[in-house]
């Protein structure tokens, strides 16, 4: 591949790429920091911190949620097959 036809390939994929990092990429980042920080009146708290996700995963809700969704989703796989 000729350095030409390089360089258009980046160019012609340089917008896809800036459009999945600030709508993709960045927001995620920005979640994943933010579900370690706390929350005190109101306010998220910059605090690291794993209680979050221990919550999350002792929530029976949490569990049947998952569940369903792998049910839901093996039954879309099974129908899917016939």
């Amino acid at each position: 591949m000729s350095l030409a036809r390089t360089r258009t390939s980046a160019i012609l994929a340089g917008p896809t790429v800036a459009y999945m990092l600030a709508f993709f990429v960045v927001p995620s980042l920005i979640l994943l920091v933010y579900s370690f920080w706390s929350s005190a009146s109101y306010r998220i708290v910059p605090d690291f911190q794993w209680g979050n996700y221990a919550d999350s995963l002792m929530s029976p809700v949490f569990w049947k949620v998952t569940f369903n969704a792998i049910r839901i989703g093996l039954l879309t796989a099974t129908v899917s097959l016939i």
